[in-house]
């Protein structure tokens, strides 16, 4: 299923949707009955994400994040938050595994409906590639797996017809069962973020937006 969020400027009388998977009971929104979103700025100034030419990841996803964070921020029904609002670490510079996992602590303590992780994407070659585009990640939980897929489609459906984004579908990144599993039994994921805010009881998503060092995706992100 999905929900539909309206936007709190009316003065044309217009309504404008943002179409979002509706994973979580609606006892889970907010005590004033809003659908609550936590936006992740993937990496911070400590953890430092890829750098290719001139483009610092980490820079790229907190500018993408607070686009997105002010545009939900205009919908009357949605209440948005985001784990980092600067370019400093969220836990004031400690270790990796402590920032990813306040990260979805934040979307816990906000009994967030929904978890988005901003990133971008290279090649681990420094010079330029082929690959192109946008994809997501989602988790192997199978509890998120069809309002996750239906979500993703919807995100890279408007990368695709928008801006022009060659885009991929949906990942997942749970293959080797070192974290153990979950409680339907299948395979917890890699990335902490998703794992994390899915044993937190929300539901996450990573975006990863397009290639840093493919010269048609470069010049989209500038």
């Amino acid at each position: 299923n999905a929900f539909s969020v309206t936007s709190k400027n009316t003065s044309n009388q217009k309504s404008r949707a943002f179409s979002m998977a509706k994973s979580a009971p609606l006892s889970r929104a907010s005590s004033n009955g809003k659908k609550v979103v936590v936006i992740d700025p993937g990496h911070d100034s400590v953890h430092a994400g890829a750098a290719r030419y001139e483009l610092r990841e980490e820079t790229l996803n907190f500018k993408i994040a607070m686009a997105a964070y002010n545009e939900l921020r205009t919908y009357h029904n949605v209440e948005v938050y985001l784990t980092r609002s600067s370019a400093s670490c969220p836990v004031n510079g400690g270790s990796m595994s402590s920032c990813l996992l306040s990260r979805a602590q934040l979307a816990r303590d906000k009994n967030a409906d929904l978890f988005v992780s901003f990133h971008n994407n290279a090649t681990g070659a420094t010079t330029q590639t082929s690959s192109s585009g946008a994809f997501v990640y989602i988790s192997n939980y199978s509890k998120y797996d069809k309002s996750s897929r239906l979500l993703t489609d919807y995100i890279l459906s408007e990368f695709k017809t928008r801006i022009g984004l060659p885009v991929h579908g949906a990942w997942l990144n749970a293959d080797d069962g070192n974290n153990g599993y979950y409680d339907d039994g299948r395979m917890q994921d890699d990335l902490s973020v998703i794992r994390n805010s899915v044993l937190y009881g929300v539901e996450p998503i990573l975006i990863e937006h397009a290639y840093m060092n493919n010269p048609t995706d470069k010049a989209i992100l500038r």
